[in-house]
């Protein structure tokens, strides 16, 4: 859906799979410094919150690793823009949102730069504007909304329409096929690292964030965004400049020499919060297979597995 221009007042900023990491992934190994890398998208970011005198909202996967380390996490503390934000399944330990406490995601929370939306109800960011949060595995669910106002969703949650997602996905992860969503007048989307902005019913907008910085080779194209949120419910895409980046799209993150082994720990997590989602286990190995850029002799044995 094309952009719409609006005359109502900015509310917020989104954004979504910032996938902070301490080192530079394979295709950004030409940067000088990756850490000043990182913080260009953010710097951005922040300047255009202030433009606007606004909050950020980010849906999820702050860092890359919920087990970051030190020198990481204190870095993001001076350097990530203050925000409001649920976390996804790379902020959580074994992805179990009880263990959010445990996780790099939670010291920012202690350390007053990220404020944790709760989970469904809403939180007033100005006088009309009310935010619910959906962390990964949370279903969106209107439990309490804002009459005066706008409601805005932030979640964590695969969700894609046509050209916006990765081979095989499944049709019950369709935008179409959401619930609850129609609730909402906007609804900010983390997990799908492909942006989009269509409209859901006659009221709601849905903005598919996509990562706020390109991290894979396969990304060498893609044009990483914010989006502006206006009191009327409109959501405008902003662009980012990546003029800066070095990107070398024929390096490969995980060469086919160097299998990734897979953390079987973090693996049997995720599947044994397939009773709070609607995902299956077919769909969890896919995802498990995507976020961690699995070699191919472990795909042909998680296929063989399947049956497949």
């Amino acid at each position: 859906m094309p952009p719409v221009q609006s005359k109502a007042r900015v509310v917020a900023i989104a954004c979504a799979d910032i996938h902070l990491q301490h080192t530079a992934p394979a295709c950004r190994a030409g940067e000088p410094n990756w850490y000043k890398a990182m913080a260009r998208p953010l710097d951005e970011m922040r300047a255009l919150a202030e433009k606007y005198e606004v909050p950020i909202l980010c849906a999820g996967d702050v860092f890359d690793k919920w087990n970051s380390g030190p020198e990481l996490i204190n870095w993001a503390i001076k350097h990530l823009p203050k925000m409001y934000a649920v976390p996804g399944q790379h902020d959580l330990p074994q992805h179990r949102l009880d263990d959010v406490r445990k996780s790099a995601y939670w010291t920012l929370v202690e350390a007053g730069v990220i404020k944790n939306l709760p989970v469904g109800m809403p939180l007033y960011i100005d006088e009309s504007t009310a935010v619910h949060g959906f962390p990964w595995g949370v279903e969106i669910e209107a439990k309490e909304l804002n009459r005066q106002g706008i409601n805005i969703a932030v979640a964590h949650q695969y969700r894609w329409i046509k050209g916006h997602c990765y081979t095989g996905a499944q049709t019950s992860a369709r935008v179409s096929m959401a619930q609850g969503l129609t609730d909402f007048d906007v609804v900010i989307f983390g997990d799908n690292h492909s942006g989009f902005l269509t409209k859901v019913g006659t009221k709601t907008t849905v903005f598919n964030c996509g990562t706020l910085m390109r991290r894979k080779s396969d990304e060498a194209y893609y044009q990483p965004q914010v989006g502006i949120i206006y009191s009327d419910g409109c959501v405008v895409p902003h662009l980012l400049d990546t003029s800066e980046d070095q990107l070398d799209s024929t390096k490969k993150e995980a060469p086919e020499t160097e299998t990734v082994r897979m953390d079987v720990r973090e693996f049997l997590g995720q599947l044994t919060n397939l009773n709070k989602t609607s995902l299956d286990y077919q769909f969890a190995i896919e995802r498990y297979i995507e976020d961690h850029e699995v070699g191919e002799a472990t795909k042909q044995i998680l296929a063989q597995v399947l049956g497949e």
